[in-house]
């Protein structure tokens, strides 16, 4: 377990973010994005520190309900997920 993943984190939103990057190495962080998707991304990850989540398929639906239901955004949240590179990392 990832110490951003502990409900009790003593992390700063900044370091658990670091620690994310780190541990997942493969996720769109450095690759070359649209302004649209450099903030879904920007968020989405966000969401993935403040709740706790990893990168599985469980944690993946926490994340997507979290965002709909706990943001302003709501369902508008589902157009990140058709953003071609969102598309690329699912394939």
């Amino acid at each position: 377990m990832h110490a951003f993943e502990d409900q009790d984190s003593g992390q700063t939103l900044a370091q658990g973010i670091e620690e994310y990057f780190t541990a997942n190495p493969g996720l769109a962080k450095d690759r070359n994005m649209t302004a649209e998707a450099k903030h879904f991304f920007r968020c989405h990850d966000a969401v993935h520190v403040v709740f706790g989540c990893g990168t599985t398929l469980n944690d993946e639906a926490v994340v997507k309900m979290a965002s709909i239901f706990g943001t302003t955004a709501g369902l508008k949240v589902l157009k990140g997920y058709r953003l071609h590179e969102s598309l690329d990392i699912y394939r």
